[in-house]
């Protein structure tokens, strides 16, 4: 490993521990066994160091997406269902790794981080999606006249999921709600695709998603009772 390595590595580790805002430079170099000028040598400043785990999170995040996502062998609504549940192992491994990585994120101007991979995420999303539909139009499995459009529309539906799980934390009272939107997304894909009612499947994966969020919330707040 050389040396602008070691930093990002040391940086990323005292991110995580201690937050963005509480690691000076200072320590960083005292950590990572270098020179003040060996550190200049590589970046400019803390933020150019955040830059660049920003950068090694969006290449872990295109990697996750490369992998094989669907079965050759099984018919398209059963790819459509395989695609929602790569997507959402995606999402419940960011939520275990969620504690350290908050640390590195949360400080002031953080927006633009967070929005930077929150676009790439929905990118790939839709290109995931995207994917899936030209393939089954192209196998004449599903009819559509805009593979862009509902490609678009399934990165959407998908992120509405996500998002609204995370409000029945704020109000659990909301759980009925959001049962009643996956309801309502599975009809609403499956329609626009041309497929039957119950061939599109959100409900059982994304109810897990939402109980990793509470088991998750729950854990932190003993954790910070204990503290």
């Amino acid at each position: 490993m050389d040396l602008k390595d070691k930093i990002i590595q040391t940086a990323t580790e005292l991110f995580t521990k201690n937050g963005f805002e509480n690691t000076p430079i200072e320590e960083i170099i005292r950590k990572a066994g270098c020179s003040k000028g060996g550190f200049y040598h590589h970046f400019k400043s803390k933020d150019e160091v955040l830059e660049h785990i920003i950068d090694n999170l969006l290449n872990e995040l295109m990697t996750y997406f490369d992998q094989p996502v669907v079965s050759d062998d099984t018919d398209f609504p059963e790819q459509f269902n395989q695609v929602y549940d790569f997507i959402t192992g995606y999402k419940i491994n960011q939520l275990e790794d969620w504690k350290g990585i908050k640390n590195v994120f949360i400080f002031s101007g953080n927006e633009r981080a967070l929005r930077t991979l929150n676009r790439k995420f929905t990118e790939l999303v839709k290109d995931l999606y995207l994917q899936l539909i030209l393939q089954g139009s192209e196998k004449e499995e599903i009819t559509t006249d805009y593979p862009e459009e509902i490609a678009e529309l399934c990165a959407r539906q998908v992120l509405w999921i996500y998002d609204s799980a995370i409000k029945t934390l704020k109000d659990p009272n909301t759980l009925d709600s959001y049962e009643t939107l996956l309801d309502f997304s599975e009809k609403l894909i499956a329609r626009q695709l041309g497929l039957k009612d119950g061939q599109i499947k959100y409900k059982d994966c994304s109810l897990e998603y939402q109980k990793k969020i509470i088991m998750m919330y729950s854990a932190n707040e003993k954790e910070q009772e204990n503290d």
